[in-house]
């Protein structure tokens, strides 16, 4: 996979120390300057976590396929499958990550919904995004 200067690719090495493993989050955007903010917004505010960035559909399924992924942030606006048709996508392979979606547009709320997904307003505040995630937090330990 071919990534953007600073972006991280698909290929990850699991712990072998015994130690827990970093939290994976997923971050699918297809404007390189919508994923490297909200990359960085993550990386802000979850440090440890180690985000991976998918360009469009084919690569976020490709990394849900290759490793583990706790947590999904998907941008709605994407050519192909919007963010709710590739939640649905990730919800058709038994993914039980905790989603979120972004987007401006308000008709995204209950398809997001209806996916058991979260649904961000863009722009993405550190209070919204800090939310979302200590509540997925919440979610993967139970």
């Amino acid at each position: 996979m071919e990534t953007e200067p600073g972006e991280r690719g698909l290929v990850s090495v699991p712990s072998s120390d015994g130690r827990p493993a970093r939290q994976r989050l997923l971050v699918a955007d297809d404007g390189p300057p919508g994923r490297a903010t909200l990359a960085d917004a993550v990386r802000r505010l979850r440090p440890a976590a180690e985000v991976i960035s998918a360009r469009n559909t084919d690569e976020a399924l490709g990394a849900l396929a290759m490793q583990r992924i706790d947590l999904i942030l998907i941008d709605f606006s994407r050519p192909g499958a919007d963010g709710v048709e590739l939640a649905a996508l990730i919800r058709r392979t038994r993914n039980a990550a905790p989603i979120a979606i972004a987007s401006s547009q308000g008709d995204a709320v209950m398809r997001a919904h209806d996916l058991q997904a979260v649904f961000l307003q863009n722009p993405i505040s550190d209070e919204a995004l800090a939310a979302f995630l200590s509540r997925a937090e919440l979610q993967l330990d139970h």
